[in-house]
Order: C-alpha cells, then structure tokens, then sequence
C-alpha cells in the first residue's frame, strides 16, 4: 500500500506502519484532551444528578418540615423545584450517556496488507483482508458509519463526536479507499443509510 493520501482527506486519513489509519474520532490535541474531557463529563453528570435529585426532593423535605404552613412556598417548589430538578437530573444522564458512549467507541480503523483493525480505548477487533468482504461508508442524516462486512459479521462504526468524518467528501474518500484496495478485490461504496437498507434486503 504505497499510495499517497490526497491532502482533502489528510483529515480523517494518515500513513500508520505499512497501511493506513482512518479517524473515527478527533485527532491532535483533542485527541489528547478527549480521555480528561471525558473523565471530567462524567464526574460533572454525576455531581449534577445529586444536584438535581436534591432539587427534586425539596417539596418532599418541605411537605415533612413544614407541613404545608406555608402553602405558596410549598406550591412553588412542587411546581418549580422537582420540574427544575427533573429537567437536571436528565441532563446529567444525557451527558454521562455521551460520554460513555465516546468511551466504549471504536476510534480508529487501520488498514494494512494483510489484515484491518478496529480499535478504541477499551475495544479492538481485527479483520483479516481475505475475510474481508466489503466496505461500506454509510450516511445518515447527521451522522457516518464505516460499515465492515467480514462473512457473516457487520462491524459498524459510527463517527464519533467531534469527527471530521461527516465533513469529508464521503464520494471521493470511498473512491480512494476503493482504489487501494484493487489487490485485494475489497469494494467500497458510499451510500445514504435508506440506500443501504434497500440494497441489504435486495441482496438477501
């Protein structure tokens, strides 16, 4: 694989050992940063799950405490504080949701003559080429997947936050991918994820 990578896809593509290496994820210094972002996400979304479970339980502290003397204080914490605390305790699980889920991701995929290996921080699954039956670049509608068809398996990929893989010419990067694979009879294709489905059951 001695093929050079055209400089609109030096992005999400670089030269590793005798292959190539696609990016699921950001690269550079935020490649570094990601994995204290990440920690500091969920020890955030945990902090703020106490916060907003604190804020949602005043109406039951203030009904024993006070035994509805006040009924205006306590009509407005049953009507402000537990939808308030609701709506943080929500927002502390979506961020702690994204943040595993960025986690437990593949992040990478390498491309080298003999085999093709997945991998991210807490998962790796290598491919050999001559298992390898296609390789598909899926789009959907805010969101790309790398779709691996080794036999039987479907290895999917989605592009992880903050990727420059849904900015990059989808078309052209399948185009190369397709061309440097020639030797080893793989074909890349590029579809929308409607197109994909379609082709799927056509196929079966």
């Amino acid at each position: 694989m001695t093929a050079k990578v055209p400089r609109s896809l030096r992005r999400v593509v670089r030269r590793r050992h005798a292959g190539f290496r696609l990016r699921l994820a950001p690269g550079g210094l935020r490649a570094v940063l990601a994995p204290v972002v990440c920690v500091l996400a969920l020890v955030f979304a945990a902090a703020l799950a106490q916060f907003g479970l604190l804020v949602a339980v005043m109406p039951l502290v203030n009904l024993f405490l006070r035994a509805l003397r006040e009924a205006f204080s306590f009509a407005f914490l049953v009507f402000v504080s537990a939808p308030f605390g609701g709506l943080v305790i929500y927002g502390a699980a979506h961020l702690a949701i994204g943040a595993v889920r960025f986690a437990h991701a593949f992040h990478r995929i390498e491309i080298r003559p003999d085999r093709v290996v997945v991998a991210g921080w807490f998962r790796r699954t290598v491919v050999e080429i001559v298992d390898l039956r296609e390789i598909m670049l899926r789009e959907h509608r805010d969101s790309v997947e790398v779709v691996l068809r080794a036999g039987e398996r479907l290895i999917v990929c989605p592009a992880a936050l903050g990727s420059r893989l849904p900015r990059t010419d989808l078309s052209e990067l399948a185009a190369w991918l397709g061309e440097i694979l020639v030797p080893v009879e793989v074909p890349v294709r590029h579809c929308r994820a409607a197109t994909a489905v379609t082709s799927e059951r056509d196929s079966g």
